[in-house]
């Protein structure tokens, strides 16, 4: 065997930004628009993620993991995840 991989299937999507703490604000659409000057700042709710710990934003793109399931996983010597670490309130 060369290697194993997997996958992980997310189905959550949630509305996890943190509207007024992001920046730019979230616009009225509830879409997150950066203006990619090098001061945007995504800011997630921990309470409306609640304890799922893998997740799309339903405003946003991409997906994300709660650093609970990455330090889980590296613990593991799950390879080859990138991880992004956000603000949060």
């Amino acid at each position: 065997m060369i290697a194993k991989r997997y996958f992980l299937y997310i189905c959550n999507r949630l509305n996890t930004l943190a509207k007024d703490a992001c920046i730019p604000p979230v616009g009225d659409d509830e879409h997150y628009m950066p203006s990619y000057d090098g001061n945007d700042k995504m800011v997630f709710s921990t309470q409306k993620i609640g304890s799922c710990h893998a997740w799309h934003d339903k405003y946003t793109i991409g997906r994300f993991i709660s650093d609970e399931l990455f330090t889980a996983l590296a613990e593991q010597n799950f390879l080859g995840m990138g991880h992004q670490k956000f603000d949060q309130v």
